[in-house]
């Protein structure tokens, strides 16, 4: 089952191990992944290793964005960390990491939107329009500007409360489809004021699900 970071408020120090906020750890063998980075920038430092250890990496400052993250069978990612790059200007990060041979969408463009602390996103003028939402089946659990209605078992149709200049990319991420076990999202259908995403599971089978969305469109 994916590992998820949800969306965090990002302090000025690391978070002590174990002791929740924009962290993950205490996990092993994750093999890919992603992360958003809005609003500020962050320091960042993973962790990698097998067999109980953990070596760190070096710090990185990351502006925002969307980042893909992988380990190796040698070399798996065991931890990962945040703090504020600029004490004081707090970010939100928040991701999905997976096991080796997990199906996942990683993407890699731009990310400037602003996230309060309770998911609201509020779009930038200049580089296009996001929205994005956290579900469990057709509910709401993070996000605005936006419904959501379940037609059948594992498809979900999202209606934006605000349609889009131009009919937006979507991006996926399944959180969790009950077994751990399941196909590739599949969009049945986009349009500038609307989206139908099908789930099924490992032998084709609908299935519901908890789930992530970002639709966006750029300048």
């Amino acid at each position: 089952m994916p590992v998820s970071l949800p969306n965090t408020t990002v302090a000025d120090t690391y978070p002590a191990p174990g002791s929740g906020g924009a962290q993950i750890a205490g996990t092993d063998i994750l093999d890919h992944g992603y992360f958003v980075v809005a609003n500020n920038s962050v320091i960042c430092q993973y962790s990698y290793g097998t067999e109980g250890q953990s070596n760190p990496s070096p710090e990185f400052f990351l502006a925002t964005g969307v980042y893909p993250l992988s380990g190796t069978d040698v070399s798996p990612i065991n931890g990962l960390r945040f703090k504020n790059a600029v004490a004081g200007k707090a970010a939100q990060v928040f991701g999905a990491f997976f096991y080796k041979n997990d199906p996942t969408l990683i993407a890699a463009s731009p990310f400037d939107s602003q996230i309060s602390s309770s998911g609201t996103v509020t779009p930038p003028v200049s580089s296009g329009a996001y929205i994005s939402g956290e579900l469990s089946q057709a509910t709401i659990l993070a996000g605005t500007g936006f419904t959501a209605s379940r037609p059948g078992t594992g498809q979900y149709t999202v209606t934006f409360n605000t349609p889009f200049a131009a009919t937006p990319d979507i991006l996926i991420q399944i959180i969790d489809a009950g077994n751990g076990q399941w196909h590739a999202p599949i969009l049945l259908a986009v349009a500038a004021n609307s989206f139908t995403v099908q789930f099924k599971n490992n032998v084709g089978t609908a299935t519901d699900a908890s789930w992530f969305f970002l639709a966006q469109t750029m300048q």
